[in-house]
């Protein structure tokens, strides 16, 4: 047999090992995503609610400090404060 030939016959058994070894890790890529959602689904329905509890609503006891506008007489009296 040719030498050549042995040299292509080398190339393409590298060429299908190599598709090989693709499919196989991409089969098993496909199996660990599998399984991480299975554990995710899992996870979630043993899981407590996802809610966040809120307090019931307690009313402000006294006038809100925020509610008007400062007037200008409810501004201090006095020079302009020096700022640095």
């Amino acid at each position: 047999m040719p030498l050549g030939l042995l040299g292509a016959f080398a190339w393409i058994l590298c060429a299908l090992l190599l598709g090989l070894a693709w499919w196989r890790r991409r089969r098993q890529n496909r199996r660990r995503l599998a399984q991480w959602d299975l554990e995710e689904r899992l996870r979630r329905s043993s899981e407590p609610g996802s809610q966040v509890n809120v307090p019931p609503y307690v009313p402000w006891p006294g006038e809100d400090p925020l509610g008007h506008e400062p007037e200008d007489d409810d501004r201090p009296t006095g020079g302009p404060r020096w700022i640095n």
